[in-house]
């Protein structure tokens, strides 16, 4: 063999040496570990994706991605192969039921899932409002890739992403078919799914709840703050802003934010901040 030896798979498309420091790349920026999917599956998608930017080799995707939001966001979905589960990390969904049940008691709810991926977050949320908050509620769920809108408006999910739902929720509000789960109907029809790029895009207004979990740490600093700010803008007061585990606002308060945990965040009542500020 000459040249540099490549990642052992008949159909890898980059050398070895170059792909390790890839992933080594990945888990320091994203703590992404590429290295759990099959080489043969996942590098075609990266050789497509860089090619599609002009990047001639992987040694240049960091530089390609650097300030450009949107294609490191195409670049983790590519790499995270569209990973998610219904009611991820499940003892934060907690503060999400009895914020959403506390919330329904005054008249119905306005959701919104950012950055919805294939739908499992506003599915999970759809679940909880059918289980416990009686009402007619709706759910907005938005997403920039065309992809995976289309996947999340069926409503079907696989077993691995159905992990953390409970048979007592499974039961009452799935279906087993195909080799996966199909969401029922009823929760199916609470979700408008539209395309949607957060940085570009206007917000609607008026949510109790919104999701943004694990899609935050693709933008820079200064992109996060003016997020921020168009989230407590789309609030009610009282409403309250759900990130992933990983993501953390740091001056929530200098951003009109009360801090419930480092992943839950709630911007005060208008009572509340009057107070404050007297």
């Amino acid at each position: 063999m000459t040249g540099e030896e490549t990642a052992p798979t008949s159909t890898a498309r980059f050398p070895r040496s170059s792909w390790n420091r890839f992933c080594q790349w990945t888990l320091s920026e994203w703590d992404l570990d590429v290295n759990q999917f099959r080489l043969d599956f996942v590098q075609p998608r990266v050789a497509a994706l860089i090619g599609s930017w002009g990047a001639l080799d992987l040694e240049s995707v960091s530089e390609a991605v650097k300030d450009r939001p949107r294609a490191r966001m195409e670049l983790v979905e590519t790499l995270s192969l569209g990973v998610s589960e219904l009611f991820r990390n499940g003892d934060h969904w907690m503060h999400v039921r009895e914020h959403l049940t506390r919330r329904a008691k005054a008249g119905p709810l306005r959701i919104w899932s950012a950055g919805c991926s294939f739908g499992a977050e506003p599915i999970s949320v759809a679940a909880v409002l059918k289980s416990f908050c009686r009402g007619d509620h709706t759910i907005i769920a938005t997403d920039m890739s065309e992809q995976a809108l289309s996947r999340a408006s069926k409503g079907f999910f696989y077993d691995d992403e159905m992990v953390e739902v409970s048979q007592w929720m499974r039961a009452k509000h799935f279906e087993k078919k195909n080799g996966g789960w199909q969401a029922h109907d009823d929760l199916r029809s609470m979700v408008r799914f539209q395309q949607m790029d957060l940085l570009t895009n206007e917000f609607e207004s008026d949510f109790d709840l919104i999701l943004c979990r694990n899609v935050l740490i693709y933008f820079s600093d200064s992109a996060k703050d003016r997020l921020y700010k168009g989230f407590h803008n789309a609030l009610k007061p009282g409403g309250a802003l759900f990130l992933g585990c990983s993501e953390r606002m740091f001056h929530s308060a200098l951003l009109g934010f009360r801090s419930k945990t480092p992943f839950f965040y709630e911007r005060p009542s208008e009572d509340e901040h009057w107070r404050s500020a007297s």
